[in-house]
């Protein structure tokens, strides 16, 4: 006699199941257990994909703004330059000064760069820049009035001066923030 076999069975009959009842649960738990897999694969590349997908888009912030303050400090640096250049001329007459003087602050982009910080960078930095365009303005006008020299003159470099490390300041503050 066989074993696990009823008595007068000499074999297994032929429609009997080959796996035991036992093991139907364990193909269950097999593909619940390959869906719950697939599920946190594919949750875990969305998320590996969305905090690389925020590092590049905050490293192309940190690389735009970084070129756009250094370009609107390098025009008020360059627009400085120029009309210092004016005041200190003795060959211009006081209207060609204020000419020469005008020019030179239409030469750079400082308005345009001015602009492209406010529409795309923090209000305290777009309002720093703003000043410091301003403060800049009152010395073009100053110089161009012919007040070079005087005490009021004075006040406005020292003004735009201070204007200009209080922009710095809040740009540094902004790029620390995004880094």
């Amino acid at each position: 006699m066989s074993r696990g076999l009823p008595e007068g069975c000499k074999h297994r009959p032929s429609h009997t199941l080959a796996v035991p009842l036992l093991s139907l649960p364990m193909e269950w738990f097999t593909l619940v257990s390959t869906a719950v897999g697939v599920v946190l694969g594919v949750g875990a590349t969305n998320f590996n994909e969305r905090i690389k997908w925020k590092r590049e888009r905050t490293k192309a912030l940190y690389e735009y703004r970084s070129k756009l303050y250094a370009d609107l400090l390098a025009d008020l640096t360059k627009t400085r330059a120029a009309i210092r250049v004016v005041e200190h001329s003795v060959r211009h007459t006081s209207e060609d000064k204020r000419d020469a003087v005008t020019a030179a602050f239409a030469s750079t982009n400082v308005y345009a760069r001015r602009y492209q910080v406010q529409i795309t960078s923090p209000k305290h930095v777009a309002d720093a820049g703003a000043a410091a365009v301003r403060a800049l303005s009152a010395v073009r006008d100053s110089i161009a009035a012919g007040d070079h020299g005087t005490e009021d003159c004075s006040k406005l470099i020292e003004h735009w001066e201070a204007t200009m490390r209080h922009l710095i300041s809040a740009m540094r503050d902004d790029l620390g923030e995004i880094a």
